[in-house]
């Protein structure tokens, strides 16, 4: 399977520089899946392919990463809003800590289809966790420690309703897939198995007293968006930048983000560093875009396969439109594409060159049945057991 696509408006990302990589009019060629040859102007007259996509002055870039996930939490969204992180979690498990194995499939879907709906297609993913939710008193759980759940749950695969022959591929959340319990923190093309040590990401406190040794060798990931919905403070990424830390960022829960939407992640994380710094140049559109892709894929230890549109890399894209709605002139067009583009101008989202979402549309024949299962199910859930709004 080959794909050609041509009069492409390129951001390519390339690793070693902080160069976007722009290219005005430019071709990509996909062949199985991975990037074969890309540059400017039109391919040698020779190159063929299975498929002629010409995106006719629009946008493609690479793909999302977001380097912390919790995409179980796709049909938990408007909980708990008038609390900071524990008292949102509460809310959020009043309802998914009584669904079954099940429904923790169905809604890890969900929240895959609907990463890969608004252009993410890398996740580093955190899904039910081991340890049941306990509220929190004075910082220790409620219950004084908690059990974890017994090996059947952790080891149960999904129901004959997403048999193998049906089960999600690349039309998850691409590089992941929810194919069993134990595969809890994962990353990795269409395997399920357990990653590497995650990112360190949860507190957005830093210092810069730490050693070089440790700071160069230290691994962040942000996430702007939930950090705000939450109320948990501001990350001093510049600072860490320019320790040499590596960084990333992610959309964390789709439940404390509502809209898992990664150009308002990336503004919110600009706009958030200017307002604390009051200088402009602490974070740039050309910076927060590297670390929303190429930067989350380093952390994660993937940069040889995603984040970037380089030969050899897979060829996962989206393509953006800035004529639908009109942005105006495109005076620095990658300045344009973090600040004035978003999900709005987003039509297609291809995946290892194959096309999984085209204008809000999945093309998972499972996206009905996993939209099912969150409006019907976990609200009978709520009915039951009752819900802390």
């Amino acid at each position: 399977m080959s794909l050609l696509v041509i009069n492409a408006r390129l951001i390519t990302v390339p690793a070693g520089i902080d160069d976007p990589g722009y290219i005005e009019r430019g071709y990509m060629l996909v062949q199985d899946g991975r990037i074969a040859a890309i540059g400017a102007g039109d391919p040698d007259p020779g190159v063929t392919a299975d498929e002629i996509l010409d995106v006719d002055g629009k946008f493609v870039a690479p793909g999302f990463v977001s380097s912390h996930s919790h995409l179980f939490t796709s049909g938990s969204r408007g909980l708990g809003v008038d609390q900071t992180l524990y008292g949102w979690c509460t809310s959020m498990f009043s309802v998914l800590d009584n669904a079954s194995p099940d429904q923790i499939y169905w809604a890890t879907l969900h929240g895959s289809l609907d990463f890969l709906a608004n252009g993410v297609t890398t996740a580093y993913n955190f899904t039910d966790p081991l340890l049941p939710w306990e509220p929190m008193v004075e910082g220790k759980r409620a219950d004084g420690g908690g059990i974890l759940r017994d090996h059947a749950w952790h080891t149960w695969a999904p129901t004959t309703r997403s048999s193998p022959g049906s089960r999600p591929r690349s039309t998850t959340c691409s590089r992941w897939i929810p194919t069993s319990r134990s595969a809890r923190r994962s990353w990795g093309r269409c395997s399920g198995r357990p990653g590497p040590t995650p990112p360190r990401s949860r507190s957005p406190s830093w210092t810069a007293s730490a050693s070089p040794t440790r700071r160069t060798s230290s691994r962040r990931t942000r996430r702007p968006a939930s950090n705000g919905r939450l109320a948990s403070g501001i990350a001093h990424v510049p600072e860490m930048l320019e320790q040499g830390m590596k960084v990333g960022m992610g959309l964390d829960d789709q439940a404390c983000t509502d809209v898992a939407d990664p150009w308002q992640n990336m503004r919110m994380g600009m706009f958030m560093q200017r307002a604390r710094t009051h200088d402009p140049l602490s974070m740039m559109p050309e910076r927060v875009l590297r670390l929303h892709t190429l930067g989350g894929a380093e952390i994660m230890g993937v940069d040889d396969r995603v984040g970037s549109l380089e030969v050899g890399k897979f060829a996962d894209f989206v393509v953006v439109d800035p004529r639908k709605p009109d942005v105006g002139p495109l005076w620095n067009p990658v300045r344009s594409y973090v600040l004035a583009c978003g999900l709005r101008n987003l039509t297609q989202v291809y995946v290892g060159g194959k096309l999984v979402n085209e204008n809000g549309l999945s093309t998972n024949p499972l996206a009905e049945e996993a939209s099912r299962v969150l409006h019907e199910e976990l609200p009978a859930l709520a009915e039951e057991f009752g819900v802390i709004l």
